[in-house]
């Protein structure tokens, strides 16, 4: 089982002959959706009705059941897990390498783990394990997301803070403090809660926008555009 895989936004990355990146990510099954243990734990009633999770490739039963089997593995042999992770790690930073590019993950595709709180091997974390690898995510942690605000997450990790039905004044708080947030709206427009707004669709490259305090705008996908609860702005 390969637990590093691509999608059809990040394959565009990947196949920009003009990129200096190329990535890989994890993708679990989100939420619940595995086990009686949550992956999201922040996750609301909202984003778990708009997840992504079977958009796409998602839909196919062969792609939810490898993502299924990967989070069963996180799940039951955690240990085993990260050391399978640290492997194809070090594999991809080679090839990535080979091929004169800057290799970058994300972790949390459709879960949000705090990733720098698990020991892998001689007390380091992935992070600490892979200096040179950019890792990224979103996440609906206030308390993880000030972390990276304050310096306190590895220097290779960035963070994103993901809008919800239920955090706007965490959203707002966030901005103020320089930390960027993604929001999914059926229009994206140009300023929200006072903070510009850029195109979050085009790329997936969120470390390049740095600490600005501005909105990362998404459009509403899938299930999402039948959305009730609030979390799709309108």
């Amino acid at each position: 089982m390969i637990l590093l895989t691509t999608n059809t936004k990040l394959d565009k990355t990947n196949s920009d002959s003009e990129s200096k990146f190329v990535v890989k990510t994890l993708q679990l099954a989100p939420h619940k959706v595995a086990g009686k243990n949550s992956i999201c734990p922040d996750s609301t009633p909202g984003c778990r009705r708009s997840c992504i999770y079977l958009a796409g490739h998602g839909r196919f039963a062969k792609t939810q059941s490898a993502r299924m089997l990967r989070t069963q593995m996180y799940h039951k042999y955690p240990s085993s897990f990260l050391y399978k992770l640290d492997d194809e790690l070090n594999k991809f930073e080679k090839s990535a390498n080979k091929k004169g590019k800057s290799p970058c993950v994300r972790l949390n595709c459709y879960s949000d783990i705090p990733w720098e709180t698990l020991t892998v091997r001689d007390n380091k974390n992935i992070f600490d394990l892979h200096p040179k690898i950019q890792f990224y995510d979103y996440t609906k942690s206030k308390q993880r997301m000030l972390n990276f605000i304050d310096g306190q997450l590895p220097s290779n990790y960035y963070l994103v803070f993901s809008r919800s039905e239920a955090n706007e004044s965490e959203c707002k708080e966030i901005l103020e403090r320089g930390g960027n947030v993604a929001a999914v709206f059926q229009e994206v427009p140009s300023t929200w809660l006072d903070a510009k707004v850029v195109d979050g669709d085009s790329s997936d490259l969120r470390f390049l926008e740095g600490k600005q305090g501005i909105v990362i705008g998404l459009y509403e996908k899938g299930i999402g555009k039948q959305d009730p609860t609030g979390f799709v702005i309108r």
